[in-house]
């Protein structure tokens, strides 16, 4: 059987036709190949046509911008799931925020081990009140990939430590009071978070806080 047919019959065997069945159908000719050649289809319900062949090759040694934590970031040393760590956090020395503020920071992230599955960071803001936006206690959020959706954690090498920042606005109507930033980590194809672990191996459950702020009337 040939890659690309072995891609269709897996694509059908799980039911994915069209667009994403040639979705799928390519992730799989890729993971038969890599890292020689893979095949690229389109699926149309039970036809598939090809549309040509790629070369995959390994990401070249030293092409990410890798970074270490500076004398200013605090050490975290929480993993999520098996393959990342959160090293340390550059977070501001400040305490009194007022609405409509920026909160700048960055994360360190290393790869502790080979990452399979592309994930999401997510950044909440949490206060004692609920929201009217989210009709919970999250006020703020901010999801994305590291780097700003350009450094997928599935190039990224066991040792390796990448620099992720984020500015998180407050918002223009958040109440004054205590609040939380917490970060965690999911997959974003089915929602699922990674589960946070201690040094120690003591779990933290799926997302960890980094910093409480206050924010003060305007």
């Amino acid at each position: 059987m040939t890659t690309l047919e072995h891609a269709s019959s897996e694509a059908h065997r799980h039911g994915r036709t069209g667009w994403w069945g040639a979705f799928v159908g390519l992730i799989v000719a890729v993971l038969i190949a890599f890292p020689l050649c893979a095949s690229l289809a389109f699926a149309a319900g039970p036809t598939w046509q090809p549309l040509g062949a790629l070369r995959v090759h390994p990401r070249p040694a030293g092409d990410l911008p890798l970074a270490a934590p500076p004398p200013t970031a605090a050490p975290v040393g929480v993993r999520f799931g098996d393959a990342l760590g959160l090293v340390a956090a550059d977070l501001p020395d400040q305490a009194a925020w007022l609405p409509g503020d920026s909160i700048p920071f960055t994360l360190y992230w290393e790869a502790v081990g080979s990452v399979a599955d592309r994930v999401k960071v997510f950044v909440h803001l949490t206060g004692e009140l609920p929201s009217p936006t989210s009709g919970s206690d999250l006020w703020a959020q901010q999801d994305q990939e590291p780097g700003g959706d350009a450094l997928p954690a599935t190039a990224w090498r066991p040792g390796e430590v990448i620099a992720d920042s984020y500015r998180l606005p407050i918002p223009l109507d958040a109440p004054p009071g205590r609040y939380a930033l917490r970060v965690g980590l999911y997959l974003p194809l089915d929602w699922q978070r990674l589960p946070a672990a201690a040094p120690d191996g003591r779990p933290l459950g799926d997302s960890v806080t980094l910093l409480e702020i206050t924010v003060v009337p305007r």
